[in-house]
């Protein structure tokens, strides 16, 4: 499954995780499991239907390994949901086990350094190889800064950094125009909109949550 993968093979997914290691951060799952669902969409593992449910549209063979806990909680909900729904159905548990799938990946792919038997927990830091990071973020800036057509992969890569709000650690100040004239674009494409969609409704439903228990604790006080 893992074979030899080339570094330019592997998911924008895995190079988002890599970026956000190397800086000592763990990438909040959210990103990942919607990375996740759009590569399993790109791969025509599952589609979305007319009402924007997420189905099943092919077995799950030659799947990566991290894609599977996602492939399975589509395949197994009682009724097809949105992929937002799908999201918000993660538990810490699952959520951890893509977290120490990716890892395992990486280590295979000797691209990250550390633990490598199945007992790899999540409390041990995944180290990437600075090079391999260097390579991701010098194809990422060459594309963004050039005028020439993007990507598929430096779209969604671009994405991915862009709403956790940290793809600006990759440019300088002399170059922040040039990225924000790209990053317009970028946030035009349909490429990244399901992305873009689900956190939107995800930060909707935060805020609402949040005023909510503003005014609970209001009357509460009272």
């Amino acid at each position: 499954m893992f074979g030899n993968m080339k570094l330019k093979e592997i998911s924008y997914t895995l190079k988002f995780f890599l970026c956000m290691s190397l800086r000592k951060r763990e990438p909040d799952p959210i990103y990942l499991i919607l990375g996740g669902i759009v590569e399993l969409i790109n791969q025509e593992y599952i589609s979305i239907d007319s009402k924007d449910k997420l189905i099943i549209t092919k077995p799950k063979e030659n799947i990566n390994e991290y894609l599977i806990p996602i492939y399975d909680k589509i395949l197994n909900a009682k009724k097809p949901q949105k992929a937002k729904e799908i999201v918000e159905s993660f538990t810490n548990r699952e959520t951890k086990s893509i977290f120490i799938l990716m890892r395992l990946l990486l280590l295979k792919l000797d691209y990250a350094e550390g633990v490598t038997n199945r007992k790899f927990s999540l409390k041990n830091k995944l180290v990437p190889k600075k090079e391999v990071v260097k390579s991701i973020v010098a194809n990422l800036r060459e594309e963004i800064l050039s005028n020439k057509e993007m990507s598929y992969e430096t779209i969604m890569l671009a994405t991915l950094l862009d709403v956790c709000g940290h793809i600006g650690e990759y440019f300088s100040k002399f170059e922040k125009n040039d990225l924000k004239t790209r990053l317009k674009e970028i946030r035009k494409r349909e490429e990244g909109v399901l992305i873009r969609n689900v956190l939107e409704e995800l930060n909707d439903e935060a805020a609402i949550i949040a005023a909510s228990s503003t005014v609970s604790s209001v009357f509460i006080s009272l």
